[in-house]
């Protein structure tokens, strides 16, 4: 539940780009509205966001992070200001 999944990413260190794909992931299974296997992360935003307009600038963040921790070439390196946007966006989605 969003309950329990909250303290997990609240207390998380976001460092690596496995990290970012985790919290994403961690929200989807913990939004009002579950997340599909099959969704796109695309659709997976849209429904973290439901309900909660106020959040929707950093899910749209956290999405773009995914994005590029996921489907950006490995040798592509995040910058420490990315993995900073990534903390901020997950801190305030599970307060």
């Amino acid at each position: 539940t969003a309950q329990q999944i909250s303290p997990k990413l609240a207390s998380m260190e976001i460092a690596s780009r496995a990290d970012i794909i985790r919290a994403f992931h961690w929200l989807a299974h913990g939004s009002a509205d579950p997340a599909e296997s099959w969704w796109s992360h695309r659709r997976i935003a849209s429904a973290i966001s439901k309900g909660r307009a106020s959040a929707e600038p950093e899910v749209r963040t956290l999405t773009y992070l995914y994005e590029l921790a996921r489907y950006s070439p490995e040798q592509d390196s995040l910058s420490e200001e990315q993995f900073q946007l990534a903390r901020r966006a997950v801190e305030s989605l599970t307060t």
